[in-house]
């Protein structure tokens, strides 16, 4: 019997760790997120938009707060314009976090 609660009790706080995840994909998905960045008069950017700029940009927006392994980032970007990057949430949950990098 006390088995049979505990297993229900986790089974219902997965489905909600479930649901938030899936509310703040929806909310990030929705939303173009702004990183400035100093670059040249062609448009070379100097040091590039990493991870954590990315999460600062994110939780200036939101208040949600990542990690920077939660950013798949294959290379700094290098390139003002708009960038998709993927954002890990979790259970397996991700969202496709949309940049737009300007010049500073």
């Amino acid at each position: 019997e006390q088995l049979k609660k505990k297993v229900a009790e986790q089974t219902a706080k997965k489905e909600k760790e479930l649901k938030k995840y899936q509310d703040w994909k929806t909310n990030l998905e929705k939303r173009t997120f702004s990183v400035e960045i100093s670059a040249d008069d062609k448009g070379h950017v100097f040091g590039g938009v990493r991870e954590k700029d990315i999460i600062a940009a994110i939780e200036n927006k939101t208040n949600l707060v990542f990690e920077k392994s939660q950013i798949e980032l294959k290379k700094p970007i290098q390139e003002l314009g708009a960038h998709e990057v993927i954002l890990k949430l979790g259970q397996g949950i991700s969202a496709t976090i949309h940049l737009d990098i300007k010049k500073k």
